[in-house]
């Protein structure tokens, strides 16, 4: 018995017909260049002979079209490898992409459907090809950041580079499907519409592979009294009363520095304490410090880089296509 799945009508492969026909690019010039000079019965006479009416009709549009892209034609004949191709594609058609690019597609795609934007094709095609041309440049650019930054060590006479990056952490997440035997009572869980819950965190390392203590980022509810917020802010780095309790107390026992506001978001206020934290207190004359940042709106405001440049400490942003080498935090 042969391989392969069983036959249902017993007919066998169905013959081809070879309804259509296709023509190189230099026929295709070769009938325009013809076409200029004569009139279109003749050229139709002469190219495309012994046909029916209808035929004859489909070839006459097709002599029109062809004369549109005489332009196009001309420069692909220019290279005879390119003369012999009957189809050319036209750029990032048929581009393969790597498991990682397909993967942040995907990513991409559950997260708009999750917040209910509809995503059409013509979307998925330009975020396509936006991924495949980072992709295809991202060893130039990684090259040309290494470059730039030994450079800037040698004008800074830095002996290391500090990266800091930034990511969000996600945990107690709510499962959307369980597996249960059947007949089994169901449990409804409250949510209150949320899967999960986040935070930001700050991860500091150098170039001697020393990492340095977390500054971490919570959420927190918004004060009620008037001018709650800012004294919050001002006095206990965000937290409420009862809650910094506890939260002095977790960074008296470890290493962990601990903010807080309502969206559990990095913002500048906070960076700019991060590098006093880490940067303001070196002794004079200071050592100029080469620190490479992820591009956050929270890293770039004039008042960071204002503190940043009076402790003589020199921003860098990482491009996006070294997102995977310099910064691996923020890949998933």
């Amino acid at each position: 018995m042969p391989p392969g799945r069983r036959r249902v009508t017993g007919n066998g492969r169905k013959e081809l017909n070879h309804a259509r026909t296709c023509f190189s690019n230099s026929r295709k010039l070769e009938t325009v260049l013809y076409f200029e000079n004569h009139n279109v019965n003749e050229t139709l006479d002469k190219f495309f002979s012994g046909l029916d009416d209808h035929a004859r009709e489909q070839k006459r549009k097709l002599l029109y079209q062809w004369r549109k892209e005489r332009e196009k034609l001309t420069q692909l004949c220019a290279t005879p490898r390119l003369a012999r191709l009957k189809y050319v594609r036209s750029s990032y058609c048929a581009t393969i992409l790597p498991a990682d690019a397909e993967r942040e597609l995907v990513q991409w795609i559950n997260t708009l459907r999750k917040d209910g934007a509809p995503v059409s094709a013509t979307m998925l095609e330009l975020q396509a090809k936006e991924t495949a041309t980072d992709y295809h440049e991202a060893d130039a650019v990684a090259i040309k950041f290494a470059v730039d930054v030994q450079q800037k060590m040698l004008e800074l006479r830095a002996t290391k580079v500090y990266n800091a990056d930034q990511t969000g952490v996600l945990f107690e997440y709510l499962p959307k499907h369980s597996i249960n035997k059947t007949g089994s009572k169901t449990v409804w869980v409250r949510g209150a519409d949320k899967d999960k819950e986040r935070f930001s965190v700050m991860l500091l390392a150098d170039s001697d592979c020393i990492k340095y203590p977390l500054y971490v980022v919570l959420k927190s509810s918004r004060s009620t009294v008037d001018g709650g917020d800012e004294a919050n802010w001002k006095y206990r780095r965000g937290f409420g009363i009862h809650v910094w309790k506890g939260a002095k107390t977790i960074m008296e026992e470890t290493d962990l520095q601990l903010y807080a506001n309502p969206t559990a978001w990095w913002k500048a206020q906070i960076h700019v304490e991060f590098l006093k934290g880490n940067f303001g207190n070196r002794s004079m004359p200071r050592q100029p410090i080469l620190l490479l940042v992820d591009d956050f709106s929270g890293h770039w405001t004039p008042d960071v880089m204002a503190y940043a440049k009076e402790i003589d400490v020199y921003l860098m942003n990482v491009p996006p296509s070294c997102t995977a080498v310099c910064q691996p935090a923020d890949i998933a």
